[in-house]
């Protein structure tokens, strides 16, 4: 439950970023905020099908991959079917491909393989949160993973 909790307030938080950058609010940013709310609710699949139509609209959005990804954890996470841990890979991936600076994309991709035990792979990815945003709210902990051996 307090990983459903967190994953929903950074579900909120990256769209409340989207739409903090882009002040008029446009039917992309209607249905990031259904699909968020959606998510939030329970409604997984639901959700899932607005950040596609959004997708759809704006194929090439690290926003929106970014949170189709979040959602795909969320379906991984009730129904632990490794399709959905993949599609989430994918999704993240996707939204670096658009954007390689993109924080959420990275942290998110990082902490997936950090969950898969490819603990290189996701320091590696936790550095470039750094790198990108020196003072994000999880520095400390990054910072904790990244100076551990294994």
């Amino acid at each position: 439950l307090e990983r459903q909790q967190k994953e929903g307030e950074r579900l909120s938080r990256t769209s409340s970023e989207h739409t903090a950058k882009n002040t008029q609010k446009t039917p992309e940013h209607t249905l990031f905020d259904a699909g968020t709310t959606l998510i939030r609710q329970g409604k997984i699949d639901a959700g899932i099908r607005k950040y596609r139509k959004v997708l759809e609209m704006r194929p090439h959005s690290a926003d929106g991959y970014t949170l189709l990804g979040m959602a795909y954890r969320e379906k991984y996470r009730v129904t632990n079917e490794m399709t959905w841990r993949q599609e989430e890979i994918f999704a993240f991936n996707k939204a670096l491909q658009y954007n390689p600076k993109y924080v959420p994309a990275l942290l998110s991709l990082g902490e997936v393989l950090y969950e898969q035990g490819e603990i290189a792979k996701a320091k590696s990815y936790f550095q470039k949160v750094l790198q990108y945003a020196p003072n994000h709210h999880a520095k400390e902990q990054l910072e904790i993973i990244i100076g551990s051996t294994q």
